[in-house]
């Protein structure tokens, strides 16, 4: 067990505390263990090989109470994808016990938005410190076998769509009229649909979430633009089918992207680009050459770092509670920029004003953004995924922060694409 000390040090290095298991150890002894630590908040599970076996095994059990998984050289044979679970996983093409079929039906297995790393010049042997392995080093720009461990500990918080925000996905509450009809907005001149769309060459199969609006019969109206939109960190990409939709309601093909690990600003930096280029034909409504790069939270932040490299591809950057890295800035630029920020978002960390300030005088070209602030409206309702720790309360319903932050986008968006 010597051989997975560096992980365990590793682990408790992230403030967490580590115990190392034999492969043939009885389930019944790991539930023991959690029992009689009542007050640990997470629980999470790393495994080489077999060991990675039974991580699965026991993380399809015991989750939600198990909150994350590092698999590393493991063949897998339960199917986590539905569940909500942090998953890093670390595989090699070089792997002496079980071969690539194996490592893609093991990867089909993972939760869509897991990460997974592949290492091209490592055995099976070399993610354990014993007189197995030939002690290759890892490819360079992979992350070390350690980092795997913790970039799956700093996801232990996992928010997970409500059941109302994946109403959004069903036809029937899409459709006008119906029983239980989602409300559009007044005088809505389109319906919506929705659509999963696989997004190419991703294993995990991850999925554009597409929404699109169609002009009502009679309207003059046509799609105006299309909006790739980044999540928030950690967040499910679902939890946002509501505000999707309440933009895509006047006029807009809103694509949510879904990232590895969530987290786009760290692993999917380009991915409004993979979508943007796309010959799908899903996104045959959006014009030529009409698209808005945006999103919320972090998601924001990753939208704001993709239009700062990529500017020549959007006409617009939309940030929901966003905040620009030092050195991103569009003073001098002329693409538009609009934020929108809830007046009760509790992750500020400055005030609303200095932000406004900052907003106008450093981040963008004033003449062509604007700064809206949403009164009662907090940072996490602009999702649907619960309570954000931190927070505050908001004093508006998450519906009407919703479709405020959406009317307030469409506000902005209608004058540069009618």
């Amino acid at each position: 067990m010597e051989a997975y000390a560096p992980y365990a040090q590793a682990v408790a290095r992230q403030g967490f505390c580590a115990a190392i298991l034999e492969t043939n150890t009885n389930p019944g002894i790991v539930v023991s263990l959690m029992l009689t630590k009542p007050t640990f908040k997470y629980w999470g599970f790393v495994g080489h090989g077999d060991g990675g076996v039974l991580a699965a095994d026991l993380a399809y059990v015991l989750q939600p109470k198990v909150t994350f998984i590092t698999l590393l050289a493991a063949p897998i044979t339960t199917n986590l994808s539905a569940l909500n679970l942090v998953v890093v996983a670390g595989y090699t093409a070089a792997d002496e016990t079980f071969n690539s079929t194996a490592v893609q039906d093991s990867i089909s297995k993972l939760p869509s938005d897991a990460l997974v790393v592949s290492y091209s010049n490592l055995g099976h042997f070399d993610f354990a410190d014993s007189s197995c392995s030939s002690n290759s080093t890892v490819d360079s720009g992979t992350p070390s076998l350690t980092d795997l461990v913790s970039l799956s500990l700093n996801r232990a918080i996992w928010p997970q769509a409500t059941t109302n925000s994946l109403s959004y996905s069903n036809k029937t509450f899409l459709t006008p009229g119906s029983n239980s009809s989602k409300p559009y907005p007044n005088n809505a001149t389109y319906t919506v649909t929705f659509s999963a769309v696989p997004i190419p060459s991703t294993a995990p199969q991850r999925f554009w979430y597409v929404f699109t609006p169609t002009p009502i019969a009679g309207s003059a109206n046509a799609v105006k633009a299309g909006i790739a939109y980044y999540t928030g960190t950690s967040v499910d990409t679902k939890a946002y089918f509501q505000i999707a939709f309440e933009m895509a309601a006047y006029g807009y093909v809103v694509v949510l992207i879904e990232n590895p690990l969530r987290a786009a600003v760290f692993f999917d930096l380009d991915a409004a680009g993979q979508l943007i280029n796309s010959t799908n034909p899903a996104f045959n409504p959006v014009p030529k050459g009409a698209w808005v790069v945006g999103g919320h939270s972090a998601g924001a932040v990753a939208a704001s770092l993709y239009a700062f490299e990529y500017p020549a591809t959007v006409r617009a950057l939309v940030m929901h509670a966003g905040t620009f890295l030092p050195g991103t800035s569009f003073a001098n630029s002329s693409l538009p920029v609009l934020g929108v920020v809830g007046q009760l978002d509790g992750t500020l960390t400055v005030s609303l004003e200095e932000d406004e300030r900052s907003f106008y005088a450093d981040s963008t070209n004033s003449s062509v953004s604007k700064f809206v602030v949403v009164p009662g409206a907090n940072h996490g309702g602009t999702g649907d995924y619960g309570p954000q720790p931190g927070d505050n309360f908001a004093t508006i319903s998450g519906d009407e922060q919703k479709r405020t932050f959406a009317a307030v986008t469409a506000a902005f968006l209608d004058p540069i694409f009618t």
